[in-house]
């Protein structure tokens, strides 16, 4: 049975399991899912994850039958809860988004992952990815940690899912790096310009790099990268996406 207060900021609040859901539209109307580690708010047309600290609307991302699993690896990508769960185990792991981008786009990634230190390697990694399909090349932008435990985001480009080719800029920042709550990453592309942006609260955008345009890959797609060197499972959980 559902509880439903009188309100909550600008709706009510429905709490409730994550597979009673309601279907009905209501901006503002909350679902604390009781079975699941995400709540939601309805925005009048979807609903949107509440993510960070501040329990800011994100977009629900897309069910894992909507993206594509780029060679043969034991990564796996699977729905939970409204979320997705992408998981590696001792090699790279890419999957890329089914709808293609655009000329100018814009791909946002709402996570948190389960970092834990790593000896005799640099990994784990969780990375947004600008994937050219017709070469297999991609350039991906998100962050690892080494075998002291610092966290580091880096560009780093790859002429396909197992050869790494270029760090093109990298930099040990714990500062940046919420290690146990979510974080974003964003891949931003108008008509001249790649721009790799993070920010620590979901609001507030911040240029890590940027490079022309086609200066690596021409891209297509938008990808997922997950990639742990040891044995043991490198597990994150994607809580939101949008690609405009």
């Amino acid at each position: 049975m559902s509880y439903r207060p009188s309100v909550f900021s600008k709706g009510r609040v429905v709490f409730d399991t994550f597979a009673n859901r309601p279907s009905y539209a209501e901006a503002g109307l909350v679902h604390v899912v009781s079975d699941g580690p995400v709540n939601f708010m309805h925005d009048g047309s979807e609903w949107r994850p509440l993510v960070g600290p501040s329990q800011r609307p994100h977009y629900q991302p897309p069910a894992a039958a909507n993206w594509t699993e780029v060679g043969t690896t034991s990564g796996t990508i699977a729905d939970e809860y409204g979320t997705l769960l992408v998981t590696s185990t001792n090699e790279n792991a890419l999957f890329t988004y089914n709808t293609a981008v655009g000329s100018t786009h814009t791909a946002t990634v709402a996570f948190q992952s389960q970092w834990v230190k790593q000896g005799g390697g640099f990994e784990p990694v969780f990375a947004l990815a600008h994937y050219e399909s017709g070469t297999g090349k991609f350039t991906r932008f998100g962050w690892y940690i080494d075998s002291s435990g610092n966290f580091t985001m880096q560009v780093q480009r790859f002429t396909n899912r197992t050869t790494a080719s270029t760090v093109v800029t990298s930099s040990t920042d714990n500062y940046r790096m919420n290690q146990t709550g979510h974080n974003w990453l964003r891949i931003r592309q108008d008509s001249t310009n790649v721009y790799y942006e993070f920010t620590l609260d979901g609001y507030r955008w911040i240029t890590y790099y940027s490079e022309a345009k086609a200066a690596f890959v021409t891209a297509t797609n938008i990808g997922l990268f997950s990639s742990n060197v040891n044995a043991a499972t490198f597990r994150t959980q994607v809580v939101g996406f949008k690609l405009t």
